[in-house]
């Protein structure tokens, strides 16, 4: 709230200094007086914390800027009065919801929307977890194949479908339980101190992800509730683990060394991050499976990928390699020999 105040009272000062540093007409110095005075409320409601009205006041800063033409002498450019559209937009939207507004409208401090700002989006997609989750769920098969259990399995005239199968989903299921209780623990601990918030409230999710040379727009998704996100993104998380464990078994069942498939999905995941930037690949990005792996991204609805089905068609692709994939390594488990002594 003290940055939200100190941030108010430099646009004061600003605006005050310019009634006497600036050339500017009448209609202009009647909009920077009338400037002055709701900023000099919204300080006053910070002061006296009320939050709903600060933003209320800032509603209606919003609308007397949109109405201001680019041949302003304020220098309003028009990157700032799309900018302010869309503030209204998400304020508008929050009050149309019946909410009350957070301390900062990108920004949420309580539980379920610092679990989308911090958890979803700056942790348990980034390359490292990706990395993580990978070594957790991938490495069974191999570990599998290693321990000779393979060889007592088909002693035992147990199809390599259903051993194969048990291993996947044993590994994803165990790993991703484990997700959901970390993130519950996260929630409760932060919704204890912070307050937990509205599961309605609007997420804001803007993508931080995109090349702006391909996509200069920065496409958002503003009216996505934070509870959608949160439910759609751990959905999401499952079908990327299951998609990990089988590329894995496909690699385990062919090298047949732990080790050999943590260092090959090191490589895989790694090479990604690194390229994923290049003009080249942008082109064919839609088309790569690695482009679906981050949700958060997906509820974006980039323009790079499928727009609002991004979201939909990830999840169908990771399902459809995820089979294929399994099935695959089915087929190379089934037709390996195994010498008997």
């Amino acid at each position: 709230m003290q940055q939200a105040e100190t941030a108010t009272q430099t646009m004061l000062a600003t605006d005050t200094q310019s009634l006497t540093s600036h050339k500017l007409n009448e209609e202009e110095i009647t909009f920077q007086k009338e400037n002055i005075q709701l900023l000099s409320q919204q300080i006053k409601a910070l002061e006296n914390k009320n939050i709903n009205q600060y933003f209320d006041l800032q509603l209606k800063l919003d609308k007397k800027l949109s109405k201001l033409s680019l041949d302003n002498g304020l220098g309003i450019t028009s990157d700032m009065l799309k900018r302010n559209a869309e503030e209204i937009s998400y304020l508008r939207l929050v009050k149309s919801r019946k909410l009350s507004f957070e301390i900062m409208l990108t920004v949420q401090f309580n539980a379920f929307g610092q679990f989308v700002d911090f958890t979803l989006e700056s942790n348990y997609f980034t390359t490292l977890f990706l990395l993580l989750f990978s070594f957790l769920v991938s490495t069974t098969v191999a570990f599998y194949i290693e321990n000779k259990e393979i060889m007592t399995y088909k002693f035992l005239n147990i199809s390599s479908r259903r051993s194969l199968c048990s291993k996947i989903l044993s590994a994803v299921t165990t790993t991703f339980l484990g997700i959901l209780l970390l993130s519950f623990i996260d929630v409760i601990i932060v919704g204890l101190k912070n307050g937990f918030g509205s599961w309605d409230y609007p997420a804001y999710l803007v993508n931080i992800w995109s090349n702006p040379a391909s996509d200069p727009t920065l496409p958002d998704n503003m009216a996505i509730s934070v509870g959608s996100v949160i439910v759609l993104s751990m959905l999401y998380l499952f079908v990327v683990l299951l998609f990990l464990a089988t590329l894995g078994a496909v690699i385990a069942v062919i090298f047949k060394r732990s080790m050999v498939v943590i260092g090959i999905m090191a490589l895989i995941i790694l090479g990604w991050a690194s390229i994923v930037s290049f003009s080249e690949i942008q082109m064919i990005k839609r088309y790569l499976p690695f482009s679906y792996l981050n949700p958060v991204e997906l509820l974006c609805q980039p323009k790079y990928l499928f727009g609002n089905l991004s979201y939909f068609v990830g999840f169908i692709y990771l399902v459809f390699l995820s089979l294929i994939s399994f099935g695959l390594a089915v087929f190379l488990l089934k037709n390996q020999k195994i010498r008997r002594i």
